[in-house]
Order: C-alpha cells, then sequence, then structure tokens
C-alpha cells in the first residue's frame, strides 16, 4: 500500500466523478486571450445514467509555465448543456481548434457541432439559431427526449 503512495502520480487537474472527458485539446491560438495559450480545454461528455448530472460542459485548465501544474480552472468555460432540471440540451464529445483560433465542438446528443469564438468587446454573437435547429431535431439514442425549456435558451459562458 505505501509503494502505491510513493509511486502515484497525483493529477495535474481533478475534475470530479463521471466526468468522462472524451476530447481535449491545447490551445495554440491567438483568438482567446493570452492566458489560454498552451492552456487544455476539456470536453466533458458526463454519465446520462446518475440521479443527479454532472458535466456537460467545456472546462479549461490554465497550466503554468512547466506545463505540468494547474494555475487555473474555468470548470465552467462553456454550459448550458444541462439546464437546472436535470434536462439535457447536449453531450460535449470532443474539440478541434481550427487556423483563426476558434474552437469546434462536436455534441453527440444532437449530432451538432458548434463554433466557439471569443469576442474582445464583450458582444456575443448569435447562437439562438443553432440552438433552435438542435431543439427542432429528434434526439437518437438519447436518455431523453427533446428539452421542454423554450428553444431560445441560450448557451451560457462563451460564444
Amino acid at each position: 500500500m505505501q509503494w502505491c503512495r510513493d509511486n502515484a502520480r497525483v493529477p495535474v487537474q481533478a475534475l470530479g466523478p463521471h466526468i468522462a472527458a472524451l476530447g481535449m485539446i491545447i490551445y495554440d491560438g491567438t483568438m482567446f486571450p493570452a492566458a489560454f495559450k498552451g492552456s487544455v480545454s476539456i470536453a466533458q461528455h458526463s454519465s446520462w445514467a446518475r440521479s443527479q448530472r454532472i458535466g456537460y460542459r467545456v472546462s479549461v485548465v490554465i497550466l503554468g509555465p512547466d506545463h505540468c501544474t494547474s494555475v487555473g480552472y474555468d470548470a465552467e468555460f462553456l454550459t448550458g448543456f444541462l439546464l437546472p432540471n436535470n434536462t439535457i440540451w447536449g453531450r460535449p464529445v470532443d474539440l478541434a481548434e481550427m487556423p483563426d483560433g476558434s474552437v469546434l465542438m462536436s455534441d453527440d446528443y444532437f449530432g451538432a457541432v458548434y463554433r466557439i469564438t471569443w469576442s474582445r468587446d464583450g458582444r456575443v454573437p448569435p447562437i439562438r439559431y443553432f440552438l433552435r435547429a438542435a431543439a427542432e431535431a429528434p434526439a437518437r439514442d438519447a436518455p431523453d427526449q427533446t428539452p421542454a425549456a423554450a428553444p431560445d435558451q441560450a448557451l451560457a459562458g462563451h460564444s
């Protein structure tokens, strides 16, 4: 038992139980603030087989200069896929950085791909169209039915 304690690697950032971090990228773009350069973005797919759901978001771990320690963690970088009543709006699967510095996120709940951008002036581009299209799409092999919440519900976090 002592050998295990002495030889175990401590995680750079604990994510919590049942998170299912499926997709990760190390951000190398310039669209987001400089602090994001070299950060790890994580698509938290999460487990649907729980009474109290957690995750269903994109989180970001800001790494220190050694690239091995966490100096910041934004668990709610992009949220809105899990409503307060436990209704699912989406399940992040994977992330991909685009040449312009934006990030694409795939969602296997609605079969959608979202483009995540950063607005330097604080304005959030409209995303309601994409959510409306997703809300009208049939849920395939999904644990819930299509959400009853208003389709104009916007994702929280960054555009």
